[in-house]
C-alpha cells in the first residue's frame, strides 16, 4: 500500500495541486514519487469510467476521482495535469489541459506530426502555461553532468553519437505495438535515442531511417542516422 506523507502545514501553500489524466500503467512509475515529494500534491485522478476511476483512487490514496477527463481539467483546484493517455490523444488532451488553464506534463513522445507539436506548444504560450514532454531522463544530475563534461571538452571535440534502445515485445495487441495508437519501436523507446542524440548534437540539418514492419503493421525494428552541423 502507498502511505501519503504528512507535510509541514507551512508548505502547503507551495505545493503544486496536481491531477492524472488516465489510468494507465506507467502511472504506477510517477505516483509514489508525487505522493513523497515536498512539491506535489496530487489531488485527483480522472478516467473515462467513474467506477475505475473511484477504484483506482482508492487504491492509489488519491482524494478525487472523475469519470471522465473534462470533468477533472474543469476542477479549478488543479494546477497542472500529467497526461499518460495512449500516443494519439496526446495533443488534443494537452491542448484542452492548456486552454482549461492547467500547466501539462505529457506523456513522451508527444506526437510524430510536427504540426500537431507546433499546435500544441503555441497553445501553452497563448494561454500562458507550461507544457514539458515527459523525458525525465534529461532532469536527472547524471544527465546535467554528461553535457557539462561534453560541452567542457572531457572527450575532445564530438563527433559521433551511437546508442540503442531495445526490448522483446511480441504481443500483438500491446498498446506499444498497434497502429491505431502510433506504436511501434521508434515511437516507444527510439523516442530516447533521437532526443539523446539532439540533447548533445542540437538540431539535426538531414535525417534518414529504416524501418522493419513486424506482424502488427508497426516498425518491430528501427535504425536511424541523423546529422548534426558540424
Amino acid at each position: 500500500p502507498i502511505r501519503s506523507t504528512v507535510r509541514d502545514s507551512t508548505h502547503v501553500d507551495s505545493l503544486v495541486k496536481w491531477g492524472i489524466v488516465s489510468t494507465a500503467d506507467i502511472n504506477r512509475k510517477v505516483i509514489p514519487g508525487a505522493h513523497t515529494s515536498d512539491k506535489v500534491e496530487l489531488l485527483a485522478v480522472a478516467s473515462r469510467d467513474k467506477h475505475r476511476a473511484e477504484t483506482y483512487a482508492d487504491k492509489w490514496e488519491i482524494p478525487r476521482a472523475y469519470g471522465s477527463y473534462d470533468d477533472l481539467l474543469a476542477d479549478p483546484e488543479i494546477e497542472a495535469v500529467y497526461i499518460s493517455l495512449p500516443n494519439t490523444m496526446h495533443v488534443e488532451w494537452s491542448i484542452r489541459a492548456l486552454e482549461a488553464g492547467k500547466h501539462v506534463l505529457c506523456e513522451k513522445p508527444l506526437t510524430r506530426h510536427p504540426e500537431d507539436a507546433d499546435a500544441a506548444f503555441d497553445a501553452a504560450e497563448r494561454t500562458g502555461r507550461l507544457l514539458s514532454e515527459a523525458f525525465m531522463y534529461r532532469h536527472n544530475p547524471q544527465t546535467a553532468k554528461i553535457v557539462e563534461l561534453v560541452e567542457g571538452g572531457a572527450i575532445g571535440e564530438l563527433r559521433l553519437v551511437r546508442s540503442a534502445f531495445s526490448y522483446g515485445l511480441y504481443e500483438l495487441e500491446n498498446i506499444r505495438l498497434r497502429t491505431d495508437l502510433e506504436g511501434g519501436a521508434l515511437m516507444d523507446v527510439g523516442c530516447y535515442n533521437v532526443s539523446g542524440s539532439r540533447l548533445l548534437g542540437g538540431e539535426p540539418e538531414r535525417v534518414w531511417g529504416e524501418a522493419w514492419y513486424g506482424p502488427s503493421g508497426t516498425d518491430w525494428i528501427f535504425t536511424g542516422t541523423l546529422r548534426f552541423p558540424g
